[in-house]
């Protein structure tokens, strides 16, 4: 209970049974039985320099307990060299000075500004005039006078999401207070809201900036679409194709139900590579064996597919209405005029714009019956519904076809190789004599390659002591 303590060097009490012969203690640990961890050797004691705030060194710090048996008993930072001057110098930071009473009046005066919009929304449009180089009079000005210069498509598509609804336009017409206290984006919406029907007239510039990049993408497919209906019509190549499959399918189905057919759904021509062989090889293998002995030319038909290949990425339904799309953003722009005043900014530009628009609407109107007209003489040609196929559904049809083809005459030509071959290598066995005879060849061939050799290197040498002598 209170016996004396122990005689000096001892360490406490001794270990209990069992602890005999371990481990001595890490250095620097005392044995006292208190467990207590010593320091470890001497560190610095730095002090905070006068002046200068130092950015500080987000570390994780050790407690006491948890460097018991680690290195950092044995750690001191008594001989690294610091240059502690230097670290002030490169880390230091003024302490931030005190703010004066003006200056505290001017937080307090930025702290109390109006936000009547939704915080999300009042950030977003924050964020989207960040983007422009211009004051919010300036962007005004552009879109009143339609500056494309200063404002163009991607700029008009973000400022579309600034425009202010009804609502807000109400409620910031309602404030009667300081309008310097609004936020930004509340000054914003004041200043913008003040051009007539301010939504209406960005959508019109907006249209009108991007008319003359959707009229070329219509153009250009109903060209590519023309193209490649009239390479159709025009191929006697595919038709003769068609016909051998024709005669094909009819031979196979005779005394059936699918048999005497006049004609087939173009579909079909997917489904040759589904009937095979004894050996393995398509319908389509066979087409192609025999195109190759009877009709060669045939054989670059595939080159007319490339048309079809761009066409495939058109589609009819799609780009007409892409052209309606057009034909109604010129009603609106020609509503908006005629709802505007004559002197307004916004009519000359858009009136003369409107009076070339129509003109190429007019031309692709044209366009589009034309291919309205082929695409109609397609189908009634191959005897397909022009209610139910797609033109790219169509193309794809025969794209995948003439690739099955191609495939085909590559194995056809793959196995011709392999057979000769095999060919070649049974020749030999069957003819011994023969093969000795080859066997010589090769040895002469080598002989005599190995000959001339040498005798241009006796010749270069005796080259060599020409030129010594």
């Amino acid at each position: 209970m209170g016996g004396p303590p122990p005689p000096p060097g001892m360490g406490g009490p001794p270990p209990p049974p069992g602890m005999m012969g371990g481990p001595p203690p890490p250095p620097g640990m005392m044995g006292g039985g208190m467990g207590k961890v010593a320091a470890g050797p001497p560190r610095r004691v730095f002090k905070k320099p006068v002046g200068v705030n130092l950015k500080g060194l987000n570390w994780s710090k050790l407690a006491r307990p948890k460097i018991v048996n680690s290195m950092w008993l044995k750690a001191t930072d008594q001989n690294v060299e610091l240059e502690e001057s230097r670290v002030i110098e490169i880390f230091g930071q003024k302490p931030a000075a005190t703010k004066t009473q003006s200056e505290s009046s001017l937080v307090q005066k930025k702290a109390t500004k109006v936000q009547l919009l939704d915080m999300k929304r009042s950030n977003n449009i924050s964020i989207i005039l960040s983007q422009f180089k211009m004051s919010h009079s300036e962007i005004r000005q552009a879109l009143v006078q339609m500056d494309e210069s200063k404002l163009d498509y991607d700029a008009l598509e973000a400022l579309k999401k600034c425009m202010p609804t009804d609502e807000e336009t109400e409620m910031l017409a309602s404030f009667q207070g300081d309008h310097s206290t609004l936020g930004v984006a509340e000054q914003f919406l004041l200043n913008i809201s003040s051009v007539q029907r301010v939504s209406h007239r960005l959508n019109c510039f907006l249209f009108k900036t991007d008319f003359s990049l959707k009229i070329a993408e219509i153009s250009s497919c109903y060209r590519a679409l023309n193209t490649a209906f009239t390479t159709l019509l025009d191929s006697k190549k595919f038709f003769r194709i068609l016909e051998y499959i024709l005669g094909m399918g009819n031979l196979l189905n005779a005394g059936k139900a699918s048999g005497a057919a006049l004609g087939f759904k173009l579909e079909s021509l997917l489904r040759l590579q589904d009937t095979k062989g004894t050996g393995g090889d398509t319908l389509v293998h066979y087409l192609v064996d025999l195109i190759q002995k009877h009709d060669p030319e045939l054989l670059d038909w595939p080159s007319e597919v490339e048309e079809m290949k761009r066409a495939s990425k058109e589609s009819m339904s799609i780009t007409h209405g892409l052209l309606l799309q057009q034909k109604q953003g010129l009603e609106s722009i020609l509503t908006e005029i005629k709802s505007s005043d004559p002197n307004d900014p916004f009519v000359e530009p858009m009136q003369s714009f409107y009076d070339e628009a129509i003109q190429q609407i007019e031309l692709m109107n044209s366009k589009a019956k034309e291919v309205d007209e082929l695409w109609s003489k397609v189908c009634s040609w191959f005897a397909e519904d022009v209610n139910e196929m797609k033109n790219d559904e169509f193309f794809s049809i025969l794209i995948q076809f003439s690739t099955s083809c191609e495939n085909a005459a590559l194995d056809i030509e793959r196995k011709k190789i392999q057979n000769e071959k095999k060919k070649a290598r049974e020749a030999k066995k069957t003819d011994p004599e023969r093969e000795i005879v080859d066997t010589l060849a090769e040895t002469l061939q080598n002989s005599n390659v190995f000959s001339r050799r040498r005798h241009d290197e006796e010749d270069e040498k005796d080259e060599d002591s020409d030129i010594d002598d």
